[in-house]
Parts: C-alpha cells; sequence; structure tokens
C-alpha cells in the first residue's frame, strides 16, 4: 500500500522532477557501485569521495536545469519572440526577404 501510494505521488510530479531524481538515483547507484568494487579507501578518501559525488550530482543537476529551461523556452514559443523582436530592430534592407 505505501509502495502504491508514493508510485502514485512520484508519477504525479512533472516530467522534469522525475528526470532529476532518476538521474540522482542513477549516480548514487553508480557511485556506490564504484564504491563496492574499488573499496572505499583504495582511490579517494572518504571526504573526497563525498566531495566527488556531490560535485558530479550538483552539475548534473546544473545540466539538467539548463536542458529544461532550453526546452521550456522552445516549447513556449519564447524563442520565436525574441527572434522577432531582433529582425524587427534591423535595418530595413538588412531584413530577409519573405
Amino acid at each position: 500500500m505505501i509502495v502504491r501510494t508514493a508510485l502514485r505521488r512520484f508519477l504525479e510530479l512533472s516530467w522534469a522532477v522525475r528526470f532529476a531524481v532518476v538521474c540522482s538515483v542513477g549516480i548514487m547507484a553508480a557511485f556506490v557501485l564504484c564504491w563496492i568494487v574499488f573499496g572505499f579507501g583504495s582511490l579517494l578518501g572518504p571526504k573526497l569521495s563525498v566531495a566527488y559525488f556531490l560535485g558530479v550530482t550538483f552539475t548534473v543537476g546544473v545540466g539538467v536545469g539548463l536542458m529544461t529551461l532550453v526546452f521550456y523556452s522552445n516549447r513556449s514559443g519564447q524563442d520565436d519572440v525574441v527572434q522577432d523582436a531582433a529582425v524587427e530592430r534591423q535595418d530595413p534592407a538588412s531584413r530577409p526577404k519573405s
């Protein structure tokens, strides 16, 4: 019952939030797998491992956020508004012929 409720709530989230959650879980799973295979202290110390994990998670989060903004901007028509405004500000002689 708890799993079904959690799954229903997860599916109610927007696609961008679901994608970010899935990416974060995937990064954690890869990190834990590497930790199990290579050992915790063999390559990196505990502090460096945590810093590495946080850095990768933050970087992926920024990338996902920026790509979400690009897709949202494209789908909402904001790119067309900016392009139309830029064309209107150009010299009449340099405007593309339609």
